[in-house]
């Protein structure tokens, strides 16, 4: 049986069955470029200025976003600054919720919102513990097929370059592991991109 490639806003198209009760289902949009352009347009116009300053007062959501973002599109001398800046919100609000259902819907379809922005996910097989598991190649060290999400626990490791973590590390991965490509477009600027008009 081949394996099928996994929506990236839902975990519902692992067991359709008993979908709502083993996985609920946290949809959120994927992380495409377009949708990362728009993200970056709306924010720069909303609080333009350093970024930098203005973390503490933006939603979580948000701040993994703009993790992705920041890996994909930040340049070289601004990405720096404002990766550290980034890590370290992220974490003093990781510690803050730490309570707060690690192992969640919520948490659930954030880690597959971001770890699909970095690797093609699909189901790892047919039997029952395989469809909790999710491959893909690593996004971190682009080893083939050996980038595995753990629904139940909300983890994921990588098992050539033995990174793992949480959403929070998947995040901190991507904004020191990842040099922005060389051929990249700019990130958007106050003023242009389709959610200025």
């Amino acid at each position: 049986m081949s394996s099928t490639t996994l929506p990236v806003d839902s975990a519902t198209a692992l067991r359709p069955a008993d979908a709502d009760l083993r996985w609920p289902a946290a949809p959120f949009p994927p992380l495409t470029d377009h949708y990362l352009r728009d993200f970056l347009t709306r924010l720069l116009s909303a609080m333009p200025g350093d970024l930098t300053a203005r973390l503490p007062t933006m939603r979580e959501p948000n701040l993994y976003i703009l993790a992705v973002a920041t890996a994909r599109y930040g340049r070289a001398g601004d990405r720096d600054q404002l990766a550290a800046a980034l890590r370290a919100e992220l974490r003093w609000r990781n510690c803050r919720n730490m309570g707060a259902d690690p192992t969640g819907a919520v948490r659930r379809g954030r880690l597959l919102q971001l770890c699909h922005a970095g690797a093609a996910l699909t189901v790892a097989g047919p039997s029952p513990l395989q469809r909790d598991k999710l491959s893909g190649d690593c996004p971190f060290c682009a080893a083939g097929a050996s980038f595995q999400v753990f629904l139940p626990q909300v983890r994921w490791r990588c098992f050539h370059c033995d990174r793992s973590g949480g959403v929070l590390e998947f995040a901190e991965n991507l904004l020191t592991a990842i040099p922005p490509p060389s051929s990249s477009p700019e990130p958007p600027t106050p003023g242009s991109g389709p959610a200025a008009s």
